[in-house]
């Protein structure tokens, strides 16, 4: 821990440096940008900025079987520094500090100016390019926790270097990626590589509505080539850490995740959906394995407010309630379901059904209350939980992002 602290504070000390430095060459003004404090040139060559999160989240569980306790956390204590040096490179480095440990999250640098600014290559530790949802940076999100019905699938951060391009109504990314950042010291074994790709269209984008697509694949080894893989998810609550679905598989080869998207808005109104899949090939006359989930959701402002939507990015963006007194107001709804059941392979299946009310109290502050009943399968035992288990969960979330 003490060693981890030492890096962290050498590389705050960089940073610190680094902005110090450009502040000497070239004058730096400060600026407040939806809630940011923005250090930045007049010509716009330098910029640097932080990025700060707080999550204090309590929940109450409703059990049948199993023993659950309520009770608070802190969710997410993420700092990051982020650069823009000589306009044309931008360079990023998050960690997070909750659960007494020190993460690191994002990692990289990425390299700006390509097809006349609409585009980028970037190199370092950050998330694969697979998925509407997952690649919704957690300030954004309908709901407090993603679906359990597309966590198992998703790739999530990794090692690697990514290419990404747009214009007006599409996108594409995709990368080469080796294992998380956490795991990159290399044993015995040589680290195998994996090829992601997510493409994305918004045949309508304007002022009243959008609608947007997208489609992804990963083709994946193990992480060190060892034919063992952990495929996992939450319960969607983090306070008490409950998994439920988790799969462990040995004797894999390769397999190859499939993942389709779609959303529309239209003034205060969201609807978003994804399923995902994933067909696992593994060594010798042993079957393949097919397993499949995904999710729906509603949302809809109570208050004259819209979700903004990101071509650049392929995500929608950070809410500017209109009226800046009283804050916007959203009721939700999310249905999502897994199942990780196929040949001799039986790991559970479960549904999730969410309603949420959220408060965009401003552009920095927000608050969550959502209410979840997961139902889960026969097969639905891990970490030791008993099986065909159903519960209820109360839970509320004061963030802060600045």
């Amino acid at each position: 821990m003490l060693g981890q602290f030492k890096w962290l504070l050498l590389v705050a000390m960089v940073c610190i440096v680094a902005g110090t430095a450009f502040a000497g060459t070239t004058p730096l003004k400060s600026v407040s940008s939806e809630g940011l404090l923005v250090f930045e040139s007049e010509d716009g060559d330098f910029k640097w900025w932080t990025d700060t999160r707080i999550y204090l989240d309590t929940a109450f569980y409703d059990e049948d079987e199993s023993v659950m306790g309520s009770g608070t956390k802190l969710r997410r204590g993420r700092m990051a520094w982020k650069a823009i040096v000589y306009r044309d490179w931008y360079a990023e480095f998050d960690f997070d500090l909750s659960e007494e440990h020190v993460e690191v999250k994002d990692a990289y640098i990425r390299y700006d100016n390509i097809f006349d600014r609409n585009g980028y290559i970037r190199y370092g530790n950050f998330r694969e390019p697979f998925g509407l949802e997952e690649n919704t940076t957690s300030r954004y999100l309908l709901f407090m926790e993603r679906s359990q019905g597309t966590e198992m699938f998703v790739p999530g951060r990794r090692m690697g270097i990514e290419f990404a391009c747009w214009d007006s109504d599409t996108r594409f990314a995709g990368g080469v990626f080796g294992p998380d950042i956490e795991d990159f010291e290399t044993t015995d074994e040589s680290q195998a590589l994996s090829f992601t790709g997510r493409f994305t269209h918004t045949p309508v984008n304007d002022c009243e509505k959008v609608f947007h697509t997208g489609i992804a694949m990963s083709r994946r080894k193990t992480d060190f080539d060892n034919g063992y893989q952990k495929f996992k998810t939450n319960a969607e609550t983090h306070v008490y850490d409950p998994r439920w679905m988790e799969a462990k598989i040995y004797d894999i080869d390769y397999w190859n995740l499939f993942g389709v998207e779609a959303a529309y808005c239209r003034g205060p109104m969201l609807l978003q959906a994804e399923h995902m899949s994933t067909r696992i090939y593994r060594h010798g006359d042993l079957p393949m394995l097919d397993y499949n989930g995904g999710y729906v959701s509603a949302s809809f402002f109570l208050t004259n407010d819209t979700h903004p939507y990101l071509n650049k990015a392929g995500e929608f963006g950070r809410v500017i309630p209109t009226n800046k007194s009283a804050g916007a107001w959203e009721v939700s709804g999310r249905w999502g379901s897994v199942d990780f059941n196929d040949e001799d392979q039986l790991f559970g299946s479960s549904s999730a059904f969410t309603l949420g009310l959220t408060w965009y109290a401003n552009p920095v502050i927000k608050m969550y209350a959502n209410f979840t009943q997961i139902d889960n399968g026969y097969y639905a035992d891990g970490d030791g939980h008993p099986a065909d288990d159903n519960f209820n969960i109360l839970q509320f979330r004061l963030m802060a992002a600045f």
